[in-house]
């Protein structure tokens, strides 16, 4: 209480906590780890002294580190600069999140429930244990993390505690043994003659205390399911109370003594509190249903916007490349999409995986497309324990999050370890060759090698194109410049073979560089650049098959913005988005303008979505249109769609208008923009129709041919490729045990798979 005083010492600041008392802190603040281990110990304190003021402030710390600085996992402190909190609502998803600070944040939590004697500050406590500080160490035990950001590429691994080139001994293993070593001393709680059940860990507990005198033997599975049964044995028979904690994500929990179900199930401060006389046998059973929850932040969090994130009980989900073809990222999880979870022993130890059917938007090169998918999601605490991969916890379930996939799973000869090669792909167009605003991948540091980068397909592919927007610093004055030379290889038979009739391979900047080949069919497609003598080199973006990018035109342009922008595939966070290029027709106004995509090659279209600029926040002179439609180029004319909608105008999101398929080489927005106002364009999305049924995606989300016999049994497991489809199953190596299994209840027979599929027809028979 006596910080902020610095009568004859120098103050250490904010930072610090050192510049007013803490009475006067409204926050947490500073560095995450030293601001929740001094709140922790404030609440200690509080408990002792019994003083309002101590109670009222760690109050008043949790409550707003809880609902506006605290990741859905449990994560604290997103600014790396510092390794601490940024202002409220400032989560980005690439933010620190020291493991050190989410074991201060549990330590917080935990003596918040000593002093006020409520659940609710045990359910943090037990978020971090499950997520935010135990995925800050590996499955195996041996490396650690010391951020642990909601989104990561590869380059993202946990690194060994002794060496890894680090200059001090981490921090985090300690802490985390810390915690841990605290658990036992966590699971229950005591007061007078009530002991308080928080956490739903198997354990033996002996209780004495001046009123009490009992064990405590609990057995779950937690948290794979919510199944507790408790065995009390008090050394005489006495009456008492148990509280067990009813978490906030819990609905319709049920408790049972020595199987009766206690009805009218009352809960004060989140506990559901049961006093009797006790008896050694009585037994106690806690049930708490386990349903997969969406869950949707406070919208303040930007970077939350058009998202959601999965939870099961305690635990929170990730989405990872690895389960999800690489193209996570382009997941859309609609609102009537279902996820259901399943045991998988095998996998990363055995844990509890989701699996959902949503759909991908995949950026087909000049247009897009939605397809079905079946996307599968592990908890967060065990991410990148297998290959290195990307990882995303909150995922699109707007058109305004979701970043449409490039085929391919890239990789490369050497990646500069502050640079990803998940920036080959990712499609986002550069500005210039120095757009420091996008991810990269470089061959930093090595100069004048022989390098590549490479896009892998889970099928074969045809391909006779492949473009490169190359990564270069001569107007930084630092040390990447574009290749010397580059080639374009393809894989056959386990031989990389160059391509034939290539033209010319350029190395201009700013723009992408293109060379069309005769085509091949291959698994995989990889450039080999030689670097100049002094010099390394990067990419920006590449793309590979047989459609370049579709051009963007319009009727006018405003010198200091760009037509490209509105083609970019960047998308905005706001209608007033400046970080992010934009189009604009200023200083038109009150004009009928157009925006124009022009395709290499005809293309099938059924709907089509934009995303207007407009500056009314900004008091400048930019609105959306007063009215557009859409049109479409058909022997040499341009003719109006055949609209299933409205043309929507609203701010900050994508506004779609779906149409009768059609077929052309180019597609128009044509505007009429507001009297005495401009108007501009952020992005603009062209979408294909859906090309093919379920069952067929299925099939070649597995690498198979869209054509194979669904009554064939290609492995020879048993199971054929419909009855694998039609039950959930994967198309080949399904061991018996994945099959359901057929039960008998109550004279009926039953059998229980996961998810029916719409497009399948389910009977019962019965045979003699």
């Amino acid at each position: 209480e006596n910080r902020g005083n610095t009568v004859g010492r120098v103050s250490k600041g904010s930072y610090n906590q050192d510049d007013i008392s803490v009475f006067l802190q409204p926050t947490l603040q500073g560095h995450a780890v030293r601001s929740a281990l001094l709140a922790s110990g404030m609440a200690v304190a509080g408990r002792k002294n019994s003083r309002a003021d101590y109670r009222q402030t760690v109050e008043r710390w949790w409550q707003n580190m809880v609902d506006a600085r605290m990741y859905v996992t449990g994560g604290l402190g997103a600014v790396a600069a510092h390794e601490g909190f940024g202002a409220d609502y400032e989560l980005p998803h690439d933010g620190y999140a020291e493991t050190c600070a989410a074991v201060a944040g549990g330590f917080f939590s935990h003596n918040m429930n000593l002093l006020t004697g409520q659940a609710k500050y045990v359910d943090v406590l037990e978020r971090e244990l499950y997520n935010g500080a135990l995925s800050g160490v590996s499955l195996e035990g041996d490396t650690y993390y010391y951020t642990n950001p909601l989104s990561s590429g590869p380059n993202h691994r946990r690194w060994e505690w002794a060496g890894a080139g680090l200059p001090l001994t981490p921090c985090c293993p300690p802490m985390f043994l810390k915690l841990n070593s605290a658990l036992p001393s966590m699971i229950y709680a005591t007061k007078d003659s009530t002991v308080y059940v928080n956490l739903f860990v198997g354990s033996q507990a002996s209780i004495k205390t001046g009123t009490l005198d009992l064990g405590l033997t609990q057995a779950t599975d937690y948290p794979w399911n919510g199944v507790m049964n408790y065995t009390v044995s008090p050394a005489t028979e006495s009456t008492f109370t148990l509280k067990f904690r009813v978490p906030g994500w819990a609905e319709n929990p049920e408790l049972r003594v020595n199987g009766q179900l206690v009805s009218g199930l009352a809960l004060v401060d989140g506990y559901a509190a049961i006093t009797r006389q006790w008896q050694a046998g009585d037994t106690v059973g806690l049930n708490l249903p386990m349903p997969v929850k969406r869950v949707k932040s406070d919208p303040r969090v930007k970077a939350d916007r058009g998202r959601v994130a999965l939870m099961r009980g305690p635990v929170v989900y990730c989405f990872e490349g690895v389960d999800n073809s690489n193209a996570s990222r382009g997941i859309m999880v609609d609102e009537e999409d279902s996820f259901t979870a399943t045991f998988v022993p095998d996998l990363l130890g055995g844990v509890m995986q989701l699996k959902g059917r949503t759909s991908i938007i995949r950026n087909l090169g000049d247009t897009v497309r939605r397809e079905p998918f079946t996307a599968r999601a592990v908890p967060f605490f065990a991410n990148q324990n297998r290959a290195a991969t990307t990882m995303d916890v909150w995922v699109a379930d707007a058109s305004t999050a979701v970043q449409p996939v490039v085929a391919g799973t890239p990789s490369a000869s050497y990646c500069n370890p502050g640079d990803t090669v998940t920036a080959l792909n990712d499609g986002l167009v550069p500005r210039l060759s120095d757009d420091e605003s996008l991810p990269r991948m470089t061959w930093w540091n090595h100069k004048g090698t022989s390098e590549w980068a490479q896009l892998t397909y889970n099928k074969p592919r045809t391909i006779s194109t492949v473009g490169v927007y190359w990564w270069d610093e001569r107007r930084v004055n630092r040390e990447c410049r574009v290749p010397q030379s580059w080639s374009v290889q393809y894989l056959a038979n386990g031989q990389w073979l160059p391509v034939q009739g290539a033209s010319a391979y350029g190395v201009a900047i700013d723009q992408f560089n293109r060379v069309t080949f005769t085509p091949v069919e291959t698994t995989a497609i990889r450039i080999v650049a030689q670097l100049q003598a002094g010099w390394s080199a990067g990419i920006l973006e590449m793309f590979a098959g047989t459609r370049p990018p579709a051009v963007p035109t319009a009727s006018h342009t405003w010198s200091f913005d760009t037509v490209n922008a509105y083609n970019d595939g960047r998308t905005p966070a706001a209608s007033d988005d400046e970080s992010i290029p934009r189009h604009s027709y200023w200083d038109h106004k009150g004009t009928a303008e157009w925006a124009q995509l022009t395709f290499a090659a005809p293309r099938k279209l059924a709907s089509l979505e934009i995303y207007w600029w407009d500056e009314r926040r900004l008091n400048r002179d930019c609105r959306v249109p007063s009215s557009w439609t859409v049109q479409y180029l058909s022997n040499g004319q341009w003719l109006p769609v055949q609209a299933q909608g409205s043309y929507g105008t609203a701010m900050d999101t994508f506004n779609t208008v779906r149409f009768n398929e059609f077929e052309t080489t180019a597609i128009r927005v044509a505007l009429q923009i507001q009297l005495g106002w401009s108007a501009g364009i952020l992005e603009m999305r062209a979408y294909e129709p859906a090309l093919l049924s379920p069952v067929q995606t299925w099939l070649a989300q597995h690498g198979m041919s869209t054509g194979t016999n669904l009554l064939s049994d290609s492995d020879g497991d048993g199971i054929s490729l419909l009855t694998a489809y039609a039950l959930g199953l994967e198309p080949n190596g399904n061991p018996a045990s994945n099959m359901p299994s057929p039960a008998l209840s109550g004279g009926n027979l039953g059998l229980t798979f996961w998810g029916a599929r719409t497009d399948v027809t389910y009977a019962a028979q019965s045979s003699t």
